[in-house]
């Protein structure tokens, strides 16, 4: 049994999986060719979306951040505009297994990005220890973001090279501080997980090491 999720290597991951796509194809979303794998996830393509992703996770932790994400925004309490480094998601639905064997995926629907620069990950990797280590000296780490925007300035600093660099930092720090502000806390900033997009923009693309206090619930993806 996974400890978080059903990983994407697994046979039950594959049939629940199968089930999400037939699920999709019936709300004529149909997917193309898979873009990137994890370990508890696949990114799909769409046929005639070229801007859209799919991802299909097992990874309950992400999905919660992302649904939670959205019913805010719903609610009017944020907007995308208040989380730069995000992409943008349009829905997150849970797909059930037909059997008890099984554990359920979650299909999420966001705006497609691409892998960063050479340059630009090692620069995200030394943002990535910054926080790491701010986490490590506060007696809870959720207050991390909220204390390292001159050490970040200092990584901005030997990564001149990079365009846009503080631009790129600034936002990312902003989103963090924002999310963590609305108890939703992102921990896993890495160079996998940060990708850009299509106007070269850093946007976390994974939540799925964060912590929130407040329940959410996923709605069901089922034929039409």
């Amino acid at each position: 049994v996974d400890w978080i999720g059903t990983r994407s290597s697994t046979l039950r991951y594959g049939r629940v999986a199968g089930r999400a796509v037939e699920l999709l194809r019936r709300h004529r979303v149909h997917l193309g060719r898979i873009l990137g794998r994890g370990r508890y996830a696949e990114v799909h393509s769409i046929e005639g979306q070229p801007d859209l992703v799919v991802k299909i996770s097992g990874d309950l932790t992400e999905a919660a951040a992302w649904a939670y994400l959205l019913e805010m925004i719903d609610a009017g309490e944020l907007s995308w505009s208040d989380l730069p480094a995000l992409p943008r998601v349009r829905c997150v639905m849970v797909v059930e297994p037909r059997s008890k064997a099984d554990k359920p995926l979650y299909v999420i629907i966001m705006d497609r990005c691409w892998p960063l620069p050479h340059s630009e990950r090692e620069m995200v990797e030394r943002i990535d220890e910054v926080l790491l280590d701010a986490r490590g000296e506060s007696r809870s780490g959720l207050s991390a973001p909220y204390t390292v925007e001159k050490e970040i300035q200092k990584v901005v600093r030997r990564f001149s090279s990079v365009r846009q660099g503080a631009e790129h930092a600034k936002r990312l720090v902003e989103t963090l501080q924002t999310t963590a502000g609305n108890s939703l806390y992102i921990f896993d900033i890495h160079a996998e997980n940060v990708m850009r997009d299509a106007a070269g923009q850093w946007k976390i693309t994974d939540l799925g090491m964060t912590e929130s206090c407040c329940p959410v619930t996923v709605p069901v993806l089922d034929g039409p």
